[in-house]
């Protein structure tokens, strides 16, 4: 990576802190500690160069969809998937998704319920029988010479055929053009071209629309163990809080041979006022339940940093303090992004712990990042003379521009 510091300092990390270096964008460490990690997801400084490792392109490729009859399929599933990814068979990550996903493809939320309740269950049964498809459905890829495509495929399906009979697995195989050695994405059929072949896709933005045109989301999005068991309960759990809020349980969950990435999509209409609170509220229950089980989001919408940077609590929050201290080292004045993953500069902490109980008590998040910049502005007040002094002056605009 390269990165702008707060004070202007350019630096790149592992081999590109060589001059003119050769093998930066080629080997991921360097010499000494590594630290690109440290710029994601953090407010340390501006990245303004990286380099990412593409895949070149395949031999073949094979489309891959499974689908499983019953609710409480999901836990031999994603053992079943977790058993394949660790031994290769397939080479990249399973997406689960649940029938309510499925119906957001095939239009508004209004087409299959007329209700504003959680679409009962009895219904949902109604609804995959109509489809004719599973309860859980999941989507993956197979790459490479057609050997190894078909042998990774029979794999598969003795998997599937021993842990989940009633399972059906569909697979469409790519090859090149004659004359042409690999695989180019253009080569496949559109409809096909999914996110597994490289190709990036709109059609995820028409789901905000699921319960209004005017339609908004907040995602909840856990880390899990690859473990069915745990991953079945918890969604039983999370289910039931979003059906007491009159919500769907919408999942996504990304499958990886050691985590699950276990996602929520909460959507609601921005115009009708109960559906946003209740949104917030099932949030914060969302993650009260995910600590007591042990779990917490690996990322947040910007309303909620504060209160997910709080669920990371080993001796006593010592990662924020650290990442505090990190923070005044390289950020003294708090120039850069106040507040992102919970990171405040110390100007701002006076507030930080009414920021969290404002966000459980559903006050809009712009309303409590203004009061954040009025502590800071305060406390800028009591400094007096030099570069502060002017630093007090810009600190003030921002205030009163907030207000």
């Amino acid at each position: 990576m390269e990165v702008v510091l707060a004070d202007g300092t350019i630096v790149r990390t592992g081999m590109g802190a060589l001059n003119d270096s050769v093998c930066w964008p080629l080997f991921r460490g360097g010499y000494g500690p590594t630290y690109e990690s440290m710029f994601s997801q953090s407010n340390f400084g501006v990245v303004t160069k990286l380099s990412l490792w593409a895949s070149p392109s395949p031999e073949g490729f094979m489309m891959c969809r499974v689908d499983v009859e019953n609710e409480s399929d999901l836990a031999p599933l994603i053992d079943t998937f977790r058993a394949l990814l660790l031994r290769d068979a397939i080479q990249n990550h399973p997406l689960i998704g649940n029938l309510p996903r499925e119906l957001v493809k095939r239009g508004p939320r209004s087409q299959f319920y007329p209700g504003s309740d959680a679409i009962p269950d009895a219904r949902l049964k109604e609804l995959q029988a109509e489809l004719g498809i599973g309860f859980w459905s999941a989507r993956f890829g197979l790459y490479g010479p057609q050997s190894i495509i078909e042998s990774n495929f029979a794999r598969c399906q003795a998997a599937f055929t021993t842990a989940l009979p009633t399972a059906t697995l569909t697979g469409r195989a790519f090859y090149p053009p004659p004359g042409q050695a690999y695989l180019n994405p253009t080569d496949i059929p559109a409809e096909f071209r999914t996110v597994e072949t490289g190709t990036p896709s709109l059609m995820a933005l028409k789901a905000v629309q699921y319960r209004g045109l005017d339609g908004g989301h907040v995602s909840f999005s856990p880390i899990l163990p690859a473990d069915g068991a745990a991953a079945f309960k918890f969604y039983l759990a999370a289910k039931a809080l979003c059906t007491s809020y009159g919500f769907d349980y919408f999942g996504g969950l990304h499958l990886y041979a050691r985590h699950l990435t276990m996602i929520n999509m909460m959507y609601f209409d921005r115009q009708n006022d109960k559906e946003r609170q209740d949104t917030n509220r099932l949030f914060v229950e969302l993650v009260k339940l995910a600590r007591e089980q042990g779990y917490s989001e690996y990322r947040a919408h910007i309303d909620y940093m504060d209160l997910v940077a709080e669920q990371y609590d080993f001796n006593g929050g010592s990662l924020m303090r650290m990442n505090e201290r990190v923070k005044d080292a390289l950020d003294p004045r708090g120039i850069l992004s106040p507040g992102k993953q919970g990171i405040w500069p110390e100007r701002y902490r006076d507030g930080k712990g009414g920021e969290v109980e404002r966000v459980k008590e559903g006050v809009n998040g712009a309303e409590a990042g203004k009061k954040q910049v009025q502590i800071a502005s305060e406390k800028e007040d009591q400094v007096e003379g030099g570069k502060e002094a002017d630093s007090n002056q810009w600190w003030r605009k921002v205030a009163q521009r907030l207000k």
